[in-house]
């Protein structure tokens, strides 16, 4: 059965926006219109891409009278979270709206492959390092797991990912970072591998391109949990700690927080400015065997 217009809503962040598309092509098939409605921001980054799955892209002061009363908001976190992680983010916006849990979104156009002079022999891994909110999440060996790779073979080439404002890893043949969401973007879907934290960038890897399909990638959930944000194509890496998930917010970023902001107790009193944390020590030669292994 077909009803006629469906506005759904979720404002941020750029990772949770995109995990919530995959509710957008059952959403089509049972809608005639689906309006999706976000922040000028998210718009100015990825509006090309929500584009591709909904009908119509719109700011809230954009709204209608009738579509403002009757949208339904993508909250994605709700109870028991954060406490305790029960289903998927994408189930969990999938449930929001009434439509089976998905995974499979339509198939978009690639982006321009920055990579398209690369020797025949040359494996291009993206990395991404740095997850914006939280510095529970980020993992401080890559640099290791680059000087060994690299050791082992010299055709791993690497290339740098992610926000504006993150420093620059050693030893790398290329960097994205400072240039648009989109060049970003392109440089990860025509990878031979992405290796990141748990980030925008694991939501990324689930769009299928007409160059490819999914974008495999080797994630790293350092202190946030895979039940909650682990796609099934990649490889997720996780660490069975007592205090898991742990979602501490940086207290910079302290708008929606939905976890503690104390002190972490493994180990015992350290603070959120030390990232020399227990949570982001997986050895670094256990990450380069795995790379080894599936490129």
């Amino acid at each position: 059965m077909e009803y006629e217009n469906i506005t759904v809503r979720r404002n941020g962040a750029l990772g949770d926006v995109i995990a919530s598309l995959n509710a957008l092509p059952k959403l089509k098939e049972k809608y005639n219109k689906v309006t999706y409605v976000t922040s000028q921001e998210i718009i100015d980054n990825i509006g090309f891409l929500i584009l591709n799955y909904c009908d119509e892209l719109k700011t809230e002061s954009d709204l209608s009278e009738e579509e403002s009363h009757s949208l339904i908001d993508f909250l994605g976190y709700t109870p028991p979270f954060p406490e305790k992680v029960t289903s998927s983010l994408v189930e969990n916006f999938c449930k929001e709206v009434n439509v089976d849990y998905n995974l499979n979104l339509p198939v978009v156009d690639s982006l321009t492959n920055p990579f398209a002079d690369k020797a025949k022999e040359d494996k291009i891994i993206t990395i991404q390092k740095t997850a914006g909110w939280s510095v529970y999440k980020e993992y401080n060996n890559f640099n290791k797991v680059i000087e060994i790779l690299k050791a082992y073979d010299k055709n791993f080439k690497f290339y740098q990912i992610g926000g504006p404002d993150e420093d620059l890893l050693n030893n790398l043949e290329g960097s994205f970072i400072g240039k648009s969401f989109k060049e970003n973007l392109s440089a990860q879907s025509h990878s031979d591998l992405h290796i990141g934290v748990d980030s925008v960038f694991n939501n990324t890897s689930n769009i299928s391109w007409s160059h490819r399909d999914k974008t495999r990638s080797l994630i790293l959930f350092l202190s946030s949990s895979e039940r909650l944000t682990a796609y099934p194509h990649n490889l997720n890496v996780f660490k069975e700690l007592e205090c898991r998930p742990c979602f501490r917010d940086n207290p910079d970023r302290s708008y929606g927080s939905l976890g503690p902001k104390t002190p972490c107790d493994n180990p015992p009193n350290q603070s959120y400015e030390n990232p020399i944390h227990e949570c982001g020590n997986i050895d670094p030669i256990y990450i380069s065997n795995i790379v080894r292994q599936v490129i």
